[in-house]
């Protein structure tokens, strides 16, 4: 409620944003208006400016309104190791608020076995260290992207066995 000065005894009112609409001076110094939801990812706020009878703004009756966007997914660290062996198979997790989709990434010679788009991923292991990352999504607003560094111990590279491929029966051989 907010009363009007200067020489006219009347007031009026603006806001200086599209999701604030209908701003009413109505009787009585009330002031009424209607607010769009938000249903973006951040918050956001709009003035309503009160002026007197003479035009001129009131800044004590002058107010901000804000409001809150959207939540965004949060989250913890990813669970799963973080020195593996080549060409083993591992499993990787996380938990999050808010969040009904997930964006996993892992290093460019790994193989994603099963589990995009879902809180658990199970991955082949290449050769390449890396990251093993996710950017968890509610529908609306993506979450900050959660990361993990991962070492790959190499396999042993090995050549041929060498030793007789014809052999008698019990004879002793030698193999390496």
């Amino acid at each position: 409620t907010v009363s009007a000065v200067g020489s006219n005894r009347f007031y009026s009112v603006a806001s200086n944003c599209a999701w604030i609409n209908n701003v009413v001076a109505g009787t009585g110094g009330i002031v009424t208006y209607n607010v769009d939801a938000n249903n973006t990812c951040s918050n956001r706020n709009c003035t309503i400016s009160v002026f007197d009878g003479d035009g001129i703004i009131q800044s004590t009756a002058t107010y901000t309104i804000n409001q809150i966007g959207l939540t965004l997914p949060s989250c913890g660290g990813i669970s799963g190791s973080t020195t593996v062996c080549q060409s083993s198979a591992q499993t990787y997790s996380i938990s999050c608020s808010n969040a009904t989709s997930y964006n996993w990434t892992v290093p460019s010679d790994w193989t994603s076995i099963s589990g995009q788009g879902t809180s658990s991923i199970s991955v082949a292991v290449g050769s390449t260290s890396g990251q093993v990352c996710v950017r968890p999504d509610n529908g609306s607003c993506p979450g900050s992207q959660v990361c993990s560094n991962v070492t790959v111990n190499q396999a042993p590279s090995c050549g041929g066995i060498s030793g007789s491929t014809t052999v008698c029966q019990s004879s002793t051989q030698t193999y390496s």
